[in-house]
């Protein structure tokens, strides 16, 4: 049986919120509530919004195993499908080609090569499982004047009259009577309002006379800054160090590159769904003598060990000494 990849990503996310591809990214799913469009007259029952992120590629095992399973493969089996599964699809995307993952959505880069992914209309909520939109028309109802004219007249209408939302009691006289004089005020108001901008513009210069400040147009120069002391009297510092040694420009800002260039890097060595074992992997860092860093990236807990170092040579053999000893994929999360 030929082993297909990208079909086992969506039956997962019925059962788990994420699912890493590893050295491609993961699937994360965030559950929604139920929605209702009264444009459209729509109703969607609680779903799952499915998200990709390229940042999550260490390896879990959830996806390893479910093809073991699913296919009898052996573990190793198992790895190499995957990793040719993320090569035809890297490749794909090189290529600005979409990567379809049935009943999931589909995958591409834009131009900048930033991943995109479009969901499609399918449902991972297991709760509501084969339950899709419904659509909902509007209520239709009788008015009220309709029904008392054709009991006064004792004959029923050959077409009921029907009108849709909220019933008007207001009768049509009243309406034609105010449109009018609704017109007339609208009419007066926008008289008014030109008049007085006309005066406004016509007499500007006698209403706003005397009530701005007089300015002379004056040209100030810039003024010299003069020394607050002189040479002679400025004795605070001489240019000795307390040694008693003339302090070197030169050695003042060697000085000041050295207290700059501690800095401070955090590595993350493992992705994790269930927090529990992510609270683990926390313990085995600490009891091995480093500072270990929870991330929340979603669903999912990342976990970071931090260290800091001064040049950038010393940062990559401790790099490498937190990669033999925790994850060999370890990857950078931040570096300052």
């Amino acid at each position: 049986m030929k082993v297909k990849v990208a079909d086992n990503i969506a039956e997962l996310l019925f059962s788990k919120d994420l699912v890493i591809v590893p050295g491609f990214g993961g699937f994360v799913a965030e559950e929604v509530g139920a929605d209702v469009d009264q444009v459209l007259g729509k109703i969607s029952p609680p779903a799952k919004k499915i998200t990709f992120n390229d940042n999550l590629i260490v390896n879990d095992g959830v996806l390893g195993s479910f093809l073991m399973e699913r296919y009898s493969l052996s573990k190793l089996s198992a790895e190499m499908e995957i990793e040719d599964f993320v090569k035809k699809s890297n490749k794909l995307l090189d290529n600005r080609e979409i990567i379809i993952f049935p009943n999931l959505g589909r995958l591409y880069k834009d131009f900048q090569g930033t991943f995109k992914f479009l969901q499609d209309n399918s449902n991972h909520n297991s709760d509501v499982f084969g339950l899709g939109d419904v659509h909902a028309r509007p209520v239709l109802r009788t008015t009220s004047a309709n029904k008392s004219k054709a009991a006064s007249s004792g004959n029923t209408p050959d077409k009921e009259q029907i009108k849709v939302g909220p019933v008007a009691t207001t009768d049509w006289r009243s309406k034609s009577k105010k449109k009018p004089e609704s017109n007339i005020l609208l009419a007066v108001l926008m008289a008014t309002a030109l008049f007085i901008l006309f005066a406004v513009v016509l007499f500007k210069d006698t209403l706003f006379k005397g009530q701005m400040p007089a300015y002379d147009s004056e040209v100030i120069e810039d003024l010299v800054d003069e020394p607050l002391l002189e040479e002679e009297e400025n004795d605070e510092y001489d240019g000795w160090d307390d040694e008693g040694d003339i302090v070197d420009a030169e050695e003042e800002i060697i000085r000041e590159k050295e207290i700059r260039l501690w800095k401070e890097a955090e590595i993350v060595v493992g992705v994790f769904g269930d927090k529990k074992n992510a609270e683990v992997l926390i313990k085995r860092i600490i009891e091995g003598g480093y500072e270990a860093v929870s991330l929340d990236r979603g669903t999912a807990t990342a976990v970071a060990v931090r260290y800091a170092f001064e040049t950038e040579q010393e940062f990559n053999e401790k790099f490498d000494r937190v990669k033999q000893k925790f994850n060999p994929k370890a990857w950078v999360y931040s570096k300052e």
